[in-house]
């Protein structure tokens, strides 16, 4: 079965309970959010920047974030919460990279997040994939300008994707002839 709200909801009180505790019991100052938590396209983890703040657990966080529209007043309750750094998926570096990956977010939106975001004082770093599906020397190139527009953050790049069976890259590949039916991945 899956989890209903309210196991939801009792795994992220007990979360902030034992982050409470790791602060006063064991000094714990700085905390990192797994990948997924933040990466939440349903903003479920709003409950934890509230809860955090009601709480006042005072303790510097990290996680991981997808790029969207973020408004001021979210990126304030975000750093009010202890927010001191971003990692982004940002993942490509360009429209047309971004749309072949399946991403539902835009170059604009990439570049908005990071404004707003160092603008509070949160620090930014942005993970691109380069030599995804659909890069070429025009894209790749395209990118390299998109990236130098960031200003204010670290950019950790990597080549190429690594093809997992079943997925949409590997359709992909299948589909342009990157890999074939049989090919171990």
């Amino acid at each position: 079965a899956s989890p209903t709200r309210s196991d939801e909801e009792r795994v992220l009180l007990h979360s902030i309970r034992e982050l409470g505790m790791l602060r006063d019991k064991h000094g714990l100052r700085r905390f990192a959010f797994a990948d997924a938590v933040f990466n939440d396209t349903e903003g479920r983890y709003w409950g934890i920047v509230e809860e955090i703040i009601r709480r006042k657990i005072k303790i510097s966080w990290t996680a991981f974030f997808r790029p969207r529209a973020f408004t001021a007043s979210e990126v304030k309750a975000l750093k009010d919460s202890g927010l001191r750094s971003v990692d982004w998926g940002t993942d490509c570096s360009t429209d047309q990279t971004l749309s072949r990956m399946g991403k539902d977010f835009t170059w604009k939106e990439v570049l908005a997040c990071n404004r707003l975001f160092t603008a509070a004082g949160i620090d930014s770093m942005h993970h691109i994939i380069l030599g995804g599906p659909g890069e070429d020397r025009k894209t790749l190139s395209k990118g390299m300008r998109n990236i130098s527009r960031l200003g204010n953050c670290a950019v950790s790049t990597c080549a190429g994707v690594r093809i997992f069976p079943g997925t949409r890259i590997h359709e992909l590949a299948l589909k342009d002839g990157t890999v074939g039916a049989g090919d171990e991945l």
